[in-house]
């Protein structure tokens, strides 16, 4: 089948996102179900060996529409990816799914999504949404503290020093004024307010902060890390588990297939067996496929071919019925 791709935007808090629509040539139905891919931490819409596009024309070619987009700082969105957070690309998700489901010709109540690795969580984190009929996760991360906690903790995220300090002292004010406001620890992912001080004893002090319904376990808390190159902000540590994707999966109503590699190391194969243990245990549908010797993001022709063959197979499925 034939396909099309446009260049297309939405908008969520007042800044654009970018994304490609990919469509068939020719639907053969009035209504057209549409899948929608969330890329993950530091990724963008092509993901490597731009297994999105592959995979977004092979739905188009399914008969499905795919939608594959740059979340706010990634890509070629606007915003700055230090300013990036987990419920931030949460709320770009929800915003995707309302974007394509108003598409003429598409199905609005008959959409599949698709995250790979913390995309997997964002997808995870939208699963409840009734116009959702399908989901497929892609070495999702299931456990957000030892994928992201703990590299802070350890110190693999180094601060940084001398690139838009200025940017970043007005972010730590405005961060410190948040956690004033009355509530306290400044709620989920709140700040003392004493961090307006400033100076090394703020950025180097140990922290207890407000996390989700516990505490993050006190450590230095870098303002602004170095994550190969990509700076991230302390809030994104801060708000990290305002999402619990496995709490929300099982609220999931759509059958789930969970892909992952079994050699694995940013996100080992034991998070596949979180996602399948929270949904079987809520009485939901799900199917885990191991891919045998694949990494991460599925760096081999081989294992690329099997993954993509697997998810489109899946939502036709599905999504086709």
């Amino acid at each position: 089948m034939l396909t099309t791709r446009e260049p297309i935007t939405f908008v969520n808090e007042g800044q654009k996102l970018i994304g490609v629509l990919h469509r068939p040539a020719a639907a053969d139905r009035d209504k057209t179900p549409a899948v929608v891919l969330f890329h993950g931490f530091t990724g963008t819409k092509v993901e490597p060996h731009r297994i999105f596009v592959k995979a977004a024309e092979a739905l188009a070619r399914a008969g499905i529409v795919a939608l594959r987009f740059d979340f706010r700082g990634s890509g070629d969105s606007e915003g700055d990816f230090e300013d990036m957070t987990l419920p931030g690309e949460i709320s770009d998700a929800r915003v995707s799914l309302d974007y394509v489901s108003g598409l003429p010709g598409v199905d609005g109540n008959n959409i599949g999504i698709l995250g790979l690795s913390m995309g997997g969580a964002v997808a995870a984190s939208v699963s409840d949404d009734p116009r959702v009929r399908s989901v497929v996760l892609w070495s999702a991360v299931a456990d957000l503290e030892s994928t992201f906690l703990e590299p802070a903790k350890s110190g693999a995220w180094r601060e940084v020093s001398g690139v838009g300090d200025a940017d970043a002292e007005s972010s730590d004010r405005a961060t410190a004024n948040r956690a004033g406001d009355g509530s306290g620890a400044g709620g989920p992912g709140g700040v003392d307010a004493a961090s307006g001080a400033g100076g090394d004893e703020r950025e180097n002090r140990t922290q207890s902060e407000s996390w989700g319904n516990g505490q993050i376990p006190p450590f230095a808390i870098p303002r602004r890390a170095d994550v190969r190159g990509n700076v991230v902000g302390r809030d994104f540590i801060l708000t990290l588990t305002e999402a619990r994707p496995l709490e929300t999966v099982r609220r999931c109503k759509a059958p789930v297939l969970v892909i992952h590699g079994d050699q694995d190391e940013s996100v080992p194969v034991s998070h596949s067996a979180m996602y399948e243990r929270a949904i079987k245990e809520a009485g939901g549908t799900v199917e885990v496929h191991i891919v045998a010797g694949a990494d991460h993001t599925f760096n081999s022709a081989v294992w690329e071919a099997e993954v993509i063959r697997k998810t489109v197979e899946w939502f036709k499925r599905c999504l086709l019925r």
